[in-house]
């Protein structure tokens, strides 16, 4: 068969066109290849060569060059491809001669022949960079993430102690509006005699008070799984859930001898700090229980301090409410 002679005018558009395609390959960067199914010969084009750092005519194999990391997947990806006869799509990372590790994406169009042989021919392109930026922006994202993690803690933490302040006792409380079927305990604590440590030995003999005392509080919070929160100078309150009042009576008395306790952890010479509790029970609004709570307070520090005081009502024509009971003297 004689070879088909294009006219002038046909062949210089063939020739305008082939030579945009070439740019534009060039200007991408791009490398071409095609792979025949049957005999499974692959061609590579110059632009690809360069891409995997393989000189231009050499024997290819490819899944050699694929990092060992990624070539399960990548092989996979052309096998799923070679079985559906559709098109080819994947990333992966391939390692140059020199050590260099790129990350490239392949692309290919299945076809067949005029004899129905097939064949992909594909495109393969460097997106290192693209990959470079994305994860630049995640790690900054989970920088960001983090920071506004970090910003949140510390609304809603006490810096001093650790323990959550009154907005993360506000936001505890916001998360349990749902009807309470359950009583609970609230006690409202105060260090005894705390302003003594601060006005002779320093606010900063003071803080180490406060981070002690919170740190046996937080020990003994967490193995009833409750709730401390340090909502003053040195003023706390504690959420006990699901729990008797008799337990919520020997919490407080481990929280009135870990108060004891601060004095081995730092040294105030003869202060007698401790502390006294108030203690509420039942299954009143939250706002009701830390007013007796309170109200209890008050009671343990008239009548000694170092001691816990429980809330009981009183039902009389007055309708006001006592505070009763201490079982430490």
């Amino acid at each position: 068969m004689e070879p088909v002679q294009l006219p002038n005018e046909s062949a210089e558009e063939f020739r305008l066109l082939y030579r945009k395609l070439a740019l534009a390959l060039e200007a991408s960067q791009m490398g071409i290849w095609e792979h025949n199914l049957v005999t499974d010969a692959v061609v590579w084009d110059k632009r690809l060569c360069d891409l995997y750092g393989i000189e231009f005519g050499s024997v290819v194999t490819w899944i050699d060059h694929v990092h060992p990391g990624d070539r399960e997947r990548a092989c996979a990806d052309f096998d799923r491809a070679i079985e559906n006869k559709s098109g080819y799509s994947s990333q992966f990372r391939i390692l140059l001669p020199d050590g260099q590790m790129r990350h490239v994406r392949s692309r290919a169009h299945y076809y067949e022949n005029q004899d129905g042989t097939p064949f992909f021919i594909g495109a393969e392109w460097d997106v290192t960079a693209d990959v470079m930026m994305q994860e630049e922006l995640m790690r900054r994202a989970e920088q960001l993430e983090e920071s506004h993690r970090l910003l949140e803690h510390s609304a809603l933490h006490d810096f001093l102690s650790g323990l959550p302040n009154r907005r993360g006792l506000e936001r505890f409380l916001a998360a349990r509006k749902s009807p309470r079927t359950v009583p609970i305990a609230v006690l409202h604590i105060d260090l005894d005699h705390f302003k003594d440590v601060n006005d002779r030995l320093g606010h900063d003999v003071g803080d180490q008070v406060l981070r002690a005392f919170s740190a046996r509080l937080m020990t003994a919070v967490v193995s009833v799984s409750g709730f401390a929160a340090r909502t003053g100078g040195d003023e706390f309150i504690v959420i006990l859930d699901n729990t008797s009042l008799g337990h919520a009576q020997d919490f407080a008395e481990v929280v009135v001898e870990a108060a004891e306790a601060t004095k081995q952890d730092v040294n105030i010479g003869g202060i007698n700090i401790g502390a006294s509790v108030g203690v509420a029970y039942g299954k009143a609004p939250f706002e009701q229980l830390l007013e007796q709570s309170d109200l209890a307070l008050y009671q343990a520090k008239e009548a000694g301090r170092r001691r816990y005081h429980v809330f009981k009502a009183l039902m009389k024509k007055t309708q006001r409410p006592v505070a009763l009971g201490s079982r430490l003297n």
